[in-house]
C-alpha cells in the first residue's frame, strides 16, 4: 500500500512539473491533490474543443470546469500523457 501511495506522489508531481513546463497555471498550487491535476485554460484555447480532442485522438480523459465552475478556464488532468495544448487546440 505504501508503494502504491508512493507512485501517485510521483506520478501527482510529475504531472504537475509537466504542466508547469508548457507554461500551464495550477489551480490551487498550494492544496494539490494526488488524485487529478487542475490547470488553468490558456487564452485563446477552446476548452471544451481541447477536451473532446483529447479523449478522441490520443486516449486521455480530462474535464471541463462543472457547475459554478463551467465557465472558469478549468481543466482537469488524471494522467501524464498528453502533447503540447497549444498544438492540439488553439482557436
Amino acid at each position: 500500500m505504501v508503494n502504491q501511495l508512493t507512485q501517485t506522489e510521483k506520478l501527482a508531481d510529475a504531472t504537475r512539473a509537466a504542466m508547469l513546463a508548457l507554461g500551464l497555471e495550477l489551480f490551487s498550487p498550494s492544496a494539490a491533490s494526488d488524485g487529478v491535476t487542475a490547470v488553468m485554460v490558456p487564452g485563446g484555447i477552446d476548452g471544451e474543443k481541447l477536451v473532446k480532442i483529447m479523449r478522441d485522438e490520443y486516449g486521455v480523459t480530462i474535464a471541463g470546469g462543472q457547475g459554478e465552475m463551467k465557465t472558469d478556464r478549468k481543466l482537469l488532468f488524471d494522467a501524464p500523457r498528453f502533447k503540447e495544448v497549444e498544438d492540439v487546440c488553439l482557436e
